[in-house]
């Protein structure tokens, strides 16, 4: 049994429904969103939106099945879900979507705590402590971010150059840098995205002659 939560295209009325899944199929198509689950501790809540692929997707197994299966909720999986996610995305750490989503995500843990517990790595395979075990939201944000201030850190001295190339204008870059500008132009607007710093025409007026 499933409850379902829908809204209807160009309208303010929502739709609903507990422990049954049944409308008329004529009603799908004025449906501008429709979440299956809705609001269940026991079954995984999916929400579907018109127009997208999951959408053609649910509308064409709706209409050939005339029915959808729905999925008992796992604790441990949706732990193993989420620590698969976050380790692919601090691989792409220099992807500025990608930083922005880990920003929000840290932002967003620091003001929850929790009882779920969930291991990921720290980064320091040199401490023979390859992941640790956290006992809160907040913990796994403060982890997260040292996670990307590491890469930061290890490439600090790309960074050095191409910040003070950003703000103040220098012309004189070393070989090294040159070599790795592509790399060091992304480095320094990742570091801008994830420390909210001003672009460089707000900031310029501001600094020090050279």
């Amino acid at each position: 049994m499933s409850n379902f939560e829908a809204k209807l295209r160009e309208s303010d009325v929502i739709v609903s429904s507990n422990d049954t899944f049944v409308f008329p199929s004529d009603v799908l198509e004025n449906i501008a969103w429709l979440e299956i689950n809705h609001n269940s501790n026991k079954y995984w809540p999916t929400v579907f939106y018109h127009g997208t692929n999951n959408w053609d997707i649910f509308r064409m197994t709706f209409y050939k099945a005339g029915y959808i299966f729905v999925k008992q909720r796992d604790e441990g999986e949706e732990l193993n879900v989420l620590q698969s996610w976050l380790e692919e995305c601090l691989k792409q750490w220099l992807d500025l979507c990608i930083l922005k989503q880990l920003k929000l995500l840290v932002a967003f843990l620091k003001r929850f705590s929790s009882t779920n517990k969930l291991a990921i790595s720290n980064g320091h395979d040199r401490t023979g402590n390859s992941s640790r075990l956290l006992s809160s939201c907040s913990d796994l944000g403060r982890l997260l971010a040292a996670r990307v201030t590491q890469h930061f850190i290890k490439h600090k001295d790309e960074l050095s150059v191409g910040l003070k190339n950003y703000y103040f204008d220098v012309s004189s870059v070393t070989t090294t840098a040159n070599q790795h500008n592509t790399f060091q132009s992304r480095l320094v607007k990742a570091f801008r995205l994830w420390f909210s710093l001003p672009d460089h025409t707000i900031l310029l007026p501001h600094l020090p002659k050279g």
